[in-house]
């Protein structure tokens, strides 16, 4: 491991995520995929849930690191579209098919695609 030899390596600008949702007995199938950067996370998903009240969620890290106050939308499609290419990025890289969906569906409702 470069790092461990004292080499420097250079960090990920993003760490993409996989959320299961489960009550500790029992955990189902992926209910989110999301990407998070210094500044910003988004997650999409498929369908709501008892947890899940969005969609699509963004938020502004460096003023919402609570992640309280989604500001996904249009005026966001900037930001949304660099952390949509990380995604799918990732998705394909992992043959992520779902995720490469919920991008894409993404994309093409901003005006992206």
């Amino acid at each position: 491991m470069p790092l461990l030899r004292g080499e420097k390596t250079p960090w990920r600008s993003a760490v993409c995520i996989q959320n299961r949702e489960g009550d500790g007995e029992s955990v189902g199938a992926i209910q989110s995929r999301g990407v998070r950067t210094r500044d910003w996370k988004l997650m999409l998903r498929e369908a709501l849930s008892e947890r899940a009240t969005e969609l699509r969620e963004l938020y502004d890290i460096r003023v919402d690191p609570g992640e309280q106050h989604s500001v996904y939308g249009r005026e966001r499609a900037h930001e949304i579209a660099s952390l949509l290419l990380e995604l799918d990025y990732w998705a394909r890289s992992i043959d992520d098919r779902t995720t490469i969906r919920l991008t894409a569906a993404c994309a093409r409702d901003l005006g992206l695609a």
